[in-house]
């Protein structure tokens, strides 16, 4: 067909690529870091500080009470309670190896993926503590629980001498205070062989949140339906621009002279548009 025919339908195009490049690379550029777990995970470490809430929640589930097994009138639920959520961030920090926050993270948003592509009602997180323990067990239950019963108000004159060694042996009610030599040592150590204990019967691995393996409703089967969609679409969005220009050469390119003219234009209009959204939305 002769080019005047054409000219609407190639201006059309180059239009179109002009407006699609800037949103398509965006797109695709989005879509590799809301749909990698890799890099979702390292944006979280950059821009949020809530590894410590990780240790937080391992250092509060050892207050979890094992069964019968803790004496009674000394549960660690009730030992914790004076620290502030700076003490239990600074413990968390202290008694966790070097790098475990990092890697529960990476866990947790591994098990949002997983559950974009399975059928169950809700995604199943797993916070393994194994780690945690071996540090304790090894020495740093010690050091927790001097910093918790640092924590407690010292003890008045009526609650010293109501600290008898029933007390002390779990038999009768004990009150969080700090008492004075030699009763600290006594209770330190009483603290320390029940961490010992809560350590041991806790699961290496512990699940946070609801755990549920039923099978997903329809509503939410769609909604991960538009997920899967999305990510499709943002991964291969990046080939609309191209096709753009595919067809402008289609259609009119001829020479060399025509690629500076009804190429050049257009990659230069989209690269600017491009680069102004860029700085828009960073």
């Amino acid at each position: 067909p002769p080019r005047s025919t054409l000219f609407p339908y190639t201006t059309l195009f180059r239009s179109a690529f002009v407006l699609t490049l800037p949103l398509s690379l965006l797109a695709f550029n989005l879509g590799r870091i809301a749909f990698s777990p890799e890099r979702m995970t390292t944006l979280l470490l950059e821009t949020i500080e809530e590894t410590g809430g990780l240790r937080r929640l391992a250092i509060e589930s050892l207050s979890t009470r094992p069964g019968d097994q803790e004496p009674e009138g000394l549960t660690l639920a009730g030992a914790l309670a004076f620290l502030t959520p700076q003490d239990r961030d600074e413990l968390g920090e202290q008694l966790t190896p070097p790098g475990w926050a990092q890697t529960q993270l990476g866990s947790l948003v591994t098990g949002i993926y997983q559950w974009i592509d399975n059928d169950r009602a809700r995604p199943e997180f797993i916070i393994d503590i194994t780690e945690l323990k071996v540090a304790l067990l090894a020495g740093g239950a010690a050091d927790l629980v001097e910093i918790v019963v640092g924590s407690w108000p010292e003890c008045s004159v009526e609650e010293i001498a109501d600290m008898s060694v029933g007390a002390l042996l779990g038999e009768q009610s004990l009150r969080f205070c700090e008492p004075p030599e030699p009763l600290r040592s006594g209770l330190v150590g009483l603290i320390d062989t029940s961490l010992a204990v809560s350590l041991r019967a806790l699961p290496d691995k512990i699940s946070v949140g609801e755990s549920n393996s039923a099978p997903a409703s329809r509503e939410v089967m769609q909604a991960k339906e538009r997920l899967r969609r999305a990510r499709f679409l943002a991964g291969w969005s990046w080939l609309l621009s191209p096709v753009m220009l595919g067809l402008v050469m289609a259609l009119v390119i001829r020479s060399w002279r025509g690629i500076g003219l009804w190429w050049g234009i257009p990659v230069l209009a989209g690269a600017a548009l491009t680069l102004a959204t860029a700085v828009g939305v960073r």
